[in-house]
């Protein structure tokens, strides 16, 4: 089973921040996993038993004054980093090693 970390960290902002992450995998081999943050992900969410060759999605909606950086990394065939500011909603997906 591979691991993978999903960083995420607020910068140029005091307060006003918000963000809501879900990965998940449909039907076969489901996934669910959903988290909240009003701060810096510490320690980084961490998901676990994750299926070789599998795809996961990422679904995220926040908002922020300054900007908000997400970073997808560990045993990704494609680490993921993005920067969103104001208020974002996105869609993504990694497949595992």
């Amino acid at each position: 089973m591979s691991t993978v970390k999903l960083s995420g960290t607020f910068r140029n902002a005091s307060r006003a921040n918000f963000v809501q992450i879900e990965t998940y995998r449909p039907i076969p081999n489901p996934y669910d996993t959903k988290m909240s943050y009003n701060s810096t992900f510490d320690p980084p969410l961490t998901l676990t038993n994750l299926v070789s060759g599998l795809t996961y999605l990422v679904d995220l909606t926040g908002q922020t004054p300054g900007e908000f950086d997400l970073s997808i990394t560990g045993d990704v065939v494609a680490p993921i980093d993005k920067t969103y500011s104001n208020f974002f909603e996105d869609g993504l997906t990694f497949t595992v090693k």
